[in-house]
């Protein structure tokens, strides 16, 4: 970490018989300013909503400035609330204004949504991808942005029994000339 003063000497007087003498001095640190953001998706289930976490982290000593971090979220999915409360959400994005970052310190963001009560969904793949953006110049920015993907599960019917027949010539019939086994 390379740190520097600012400004010109500033001198002070000692007088015989002090102890202490106590002067401020200005410094700033040269090293750019590196922010990070995560995103960690709960289960996805047909009817229930799910939760998104995201959290922004300043990785560097200083200020960010005033951030904006944006989120994108799968188009079937229903935007409920977030927490803190989003500066907008338009369509499927949703985004929020926040003020900066002090050094090495973190943000964590909280988004619920409504998964539709389809059970076709089952098995589809639900992306969100989310971003950030900071007011101070930034020169590492592959750490600016994630996706995540959650594929939408659901709990499977224990009795249900489906078999094949060994020709494969019907889905409903076993044919006792043609067929020689089930398959379950």
């Amino acid at each position: 970490l390379a740190e520097h003063c600012e400004g010109a000497p500033q001198p002070f007087t000692l007088s015989t018989g002090m102890l202490t003498a106590t002067k401020n001095f200005p410094d700033t640190a040269l090293t750019p300013r590196d922010v990070m953001i995560q995103m960690a998706s709960s289960f996805a289930r047909p009817g229930f909503e799910m939760a998104y976490g995201i959290t922004v982290r300043n990785l560097t000593a200083g200020v960010t400035g005033n951030m904006t971090l944006s989120m994108t979220f799968d188009p079937a999915l229903s935007y409920v609330s977030s927490n803190p409360t989003a500066t907008s959400v338009v369509g499927n994005t949703i985004t929020w204004n926040t003020t900066q970052l002090t050094s090495f310190t973190h943000r964590d963001l909280h988004v619920r949504m409504q998964v539709p009560a389809d059970v076709s969904l089952v098995g589809t793949d639900l992306l969100a991808s989310a971003s950030v953006t900071i007011a101070q110049e930034e020169p590492n920015l592959t750490n600016n942005s994630v996706t995540n993907t959650r594929t939408v599960t659901a709990s499977l019917d224990p009795n249900a029994k489906e078999a094949t027949t060994s020709t494969g010539a019907s889905d409903e019939l076993y044919l006792i000339d043609q067929d020689e086994w089930l398959d379950y």
